[in-house]
């Protein structure tokens, strides 16, 4: 595609969704209870590891891949090679103005940032917070 940018964020499994037929698309949002435009619109047909599940050509890939995938406006981004975010941090979400594409190291700075770090929510037997204790913060 002439003027489109390419984006890759380094190199992951190879996931690389396959283009969709019109009615793959259809079926996808009929299992997407959309809400208000700042609101999570989750994802209501299956799941796994708490991600929505679509099957596409036999192969099961995340809600939130697909969503990043039909209305991402740049067609050249290498999704197999990139990381898709929720800003809302709802595995379930489909909004795609919570969906953002990102690098491993974007998406793990923004889990530290927001505190979800397993080291973040863990605490020593003597009721210490671990993080003043064993752990360097990110400077």
């Amino acid at each position: 595609m002439s003027g489109a940018k390419k984006i890759s964020c380094g190199r992951l499994a190879p996931l690389a969704i396959p283009r969709l037929a019109f009615d793959d698309v259809r079926r996808f949002w009929a299992k997407v209870k959309r809400g208000g435009d700042d609101e999570c619109w989750n994802w209501t047909g299956g799941t796994g590891a708490g991600y929505g599940r679509f099957k596409v050509k036999g192969r099961l890939y995340s809600s939130h891949r697909i969503v990043a995938h039909i209305t991402s406006p740049n067609e050249d981004i290498t999704f197999d090679t990139c990381v898709v975010m929720h800003s809302c941090d709802n595995r379930l979400c489909c909004n795609p103005a919570h969906i953002s594409i990102g690098t491993l190291r974007e998406n793990a700075l923004d889990m530290i940032a927001k505190g979800r770090a397993n080291w973040q929510n863990r605490s020593s037997d003597a009721g210490e917070d671990i993080r003043s204790t064993s752990c360097r913060q990110p400077s």
